[in-house]
């Protein structure tokens, strides 16, 4: 593996801002890859701590790893600012012939076998657009996060870029890591969350601003990108049951209410969000089961 022209397979882009305590050790853990990426690019969002340096300096070891910097904007919440990160990655290298894209979070570390498996999996099964393993909740001694059957989480997502470039890249939304795959089933592309490959995450999933943010960050999502208001009301009893209980669901609301009053922006977009209601209709219906 060098990440030299005419042998590009693999391109990691992880979005990174004040992730100083982990970006080390999750580098570490992709440059110890049985396959690990041809390139991996870390985006430091404008960090005011010393994860530019960490990354600068294994860069200086290791030429399949880059820094980029990019402007993080004054008024940016968590879930655009995470997708602008990695769409400004993208365009630099979208044309360097990867096959697969890898969107990480800096706080994860890697079996040594995860992306080996993860690309096996892809090439096996042209029709899966998007694949990924299974976050570990380090914070509650290796529990599984909660999530939806089949949903690949936004920390940990592998696209076909076949069918990244069809859906036309991330939405700069709260929420675009649920969005990306209701666009790619609405093109006949299926998703796979391989839930025997798990993914060490070191701290509570949807946790960088703190647990109670998070629900409400997660709350905001679920309004920009159109969610069922009954899904909604059944995800805020779900969220009820995990850390910080109660409170997580009552915030997840809040979020959702505060940006229905403050009317932020929706995604615009009635196909995906028709999809994306029908879908969480029939996980109601059917206790939680994906449709797929």
């Amino acid at each position: 593996m060098c990440g030299c022209p005419g042998n590009m397979r693999h391109l990691a882009i992880i979005p990174a801002r004040n992730e100083g305590r982990f970006v080390g050790d999750m580098l570490a853990s992709l440059l110890r890859q049985t396959e690990p990426p041809d390139r991996i690019v870390i985006v430091d969002d404008e960090s005011t701590d010393d994860t530019g340096r960490i990354v600068e300096t294994l860069a200086g070891r290791h030429p399949n790893v880059r820094l980029l910097r990019h402007a993080a904007r004054a008024d940016d919440v968590m879930g655009p600012a995470v997708a602008r990160a990695f769409t400004f990655a993208y365009h630099q290298h979208r044309l360097d012939g990867y096959t697969y894209v890898s969107k990480f979070d800096a706080d994860l570390v890697f079996p040594q076998h995860y992306c080996a498996t993860v690309l096996r999996h892809l090439d096996e099964h042209p029709e899966v657009g998007e694949a990924g393993g299974v976050l570990q909740d380090a914070a509650r001694g290796g529990v599984p996060s909660r999530v939806s059957p089949n949903h690949v989480v936004g920390a940990l997502k592998t696209f076909r870029r076949e069918a990244l470039d069809a859906i036309g890249g991330l939405e700069e939304v709260s929420g675009w890591d649920i969005v990306d795959q209701v666009k790619l089933r609405t093109l006949g592309w299926r998703i796979s969350a391989l839930a025997r490959l798990p993914v060490l995450h070191r701290r509570p999933h949807g946790g960088r601003d703190g647990g109670f943010r998070g629900k409400v960050h997660w709350g905001r999502g679920a309004w920009v990108i159109g969610s069922h208001p009954l899904f909604v009301l059944a995800r805020g009893v779900y969220r009820m049951l995990e850390p910080p209980y109660i409170i997580g669901g009552l915030a997840f609301w809040g979020g959702y209410l505060l940006a229905a009053l403050k009317r932020v922006p929706r995604l615009h977009d009635p196909i995906v969000v028709a999809r994306l209601r029908a879908e969480q209709l029939h996980r109601l219906l059917a206790w939680n089961r994906a449709s797929e």
